[in-house]
């Protein structure tokens, strides 16, 4: 496995045709200190991801002095995998019913149901207490 797939599989859990398919579109840049990824004028068609070390975007104002503007390190892709993790968390608030939702949940994390507490997975869930102790009573009597 490549180096961006072991990094990638710390944070994203991926199918191995998903994790094939992801690491393909990628190809390993070596870039040495105080090189320049993209060149001034240059238009950038690529994404790029860094595995180890940082990168400096800044622009030179009229004075001749650098302005950083950001920095791209490899935690970059923790922030992304947040954004994405939010995004999944609305889109099923968003989609899924309260019963469908819980039991998402329950697949999920089965470890964890029995150590919260009810008020802060019911809030999690985006429903009431009340609602989430209707939710559960009904499953136990299916059972």
């Amino acid at each position: 496995m490549n180096a961006i797939a072991v990094y990638v599989s710390r944070f994203v859990e991926l199918t191995p045709d998903e994790l094939t398919q992801f690491t393909e579109a990628f190809r390993e840049v070596r870039i040495v200190k105080r090189q320049f990824l993209v060149q001034p004028g240059f238009i950038a068609r690529s994404r790029y991801f860094v595995l180890k070390g940082a990168l400096r975007g800044y622009v030179v104002g009229d004075e001749g002095q650098d302005h950083t503007i950001q920095f791209e390190t490899f935690f970059r892709m923790l922030a992304e995998r947040s954004t994405a993790y939010m995004q999944r968390r609305i889109i099923s608030n968003l989609t899924e019913s309260a019963p469908e939702r819980y039991d998402r949940f329950l697949e999920k994390y089965p470890h964890v149901v029995q150590r919260l507490p009810q008020y802060a997975l019911a809030s999690y869930l985006g429903m009431t207490t009340e609602f989430l102790s209707k939710i559960r009573n009904r499953k136990v009597k299916r059972k």
